[in-house]
């Protein structure tokens, strides 16, 4: 289960949304953080019938597309026409 991963997702789309890096007292809370959220997802994960390291995966990919999605808005063009492909 790759919380730590997730965690990190997480302090990106911080810092994408924010413009500021997430400080180190929070990095160290959210490194207590997650392993107790992992601790607590192994117990889950032993009387539930779905795939949680599946849920954990896709979330940390959707956080990173949202992370993406939101640089590349704030990231101006370098042309000021788009380019169009021929046909």
């Amino acid at each position: 289960m790759a919380i730590s991963d997730l965690a990190t997702a997480s302090e990106n789309l911080f810092t994408a949304i924010s413009g500021e890096a997430v400080s180190d007292t929070v990095k160290a809370n959210v490194s207590d953080g997650t392993s107790i959220l992992a601790l607590g997802l192994s117990i889950l994960e032993r009387s539930t019938s779905f795939n949680i390291d599946g849920v954990v995966a896709g979330s940390t990919d959707a956080l990173n597309g949202i992370t993406k999605a939101i640089t590349a808005a704030k990231t101006p063009l370098t042309t000021s026409t788009p380019a169009i492909a021929s046909a």
